[in-house]
């Protein structure tokens, strides 16, 4: 499968290398507003908040990222206590 999506600010993907995704997971392209496209981007290169990725891969591979380029969220359940 193709997909693209779009990194969050403080996502599991916001400063990871090409390197640390799954092995079936390619990386075909990287849009930012500050460059041009970078496409086959090398091994060692790394994402940052507010990059488009482009990526072809196992379906399930291909969720799995796409959650992880998801903002964190809140824990539910932990209230804070007043102090």
């Amino acid at each position: 499968m193709v997909g693209g999506m779009h990194v969050a600010a403080g996502s599991e993907l916001d400063g990871l290398r090409m390197f640390e995704l799954s092995t079936q997971t390619r990386v075909i392209a990287i849009t930012r507003d500050d460059a041009p496209v970078q496409l086959h981007p090398r091994r060692d290169a790394r994402l940052r908040a507010g990059d488009t990725v482009y990526l072809v891969g196992p379906y399930r591979e291909l969720v799995a990222t796409l959650q992880k380029g998801q903002p964190p969220q809140p824990e539910v359940g932990r209230e804070r206590l007043p102090a």
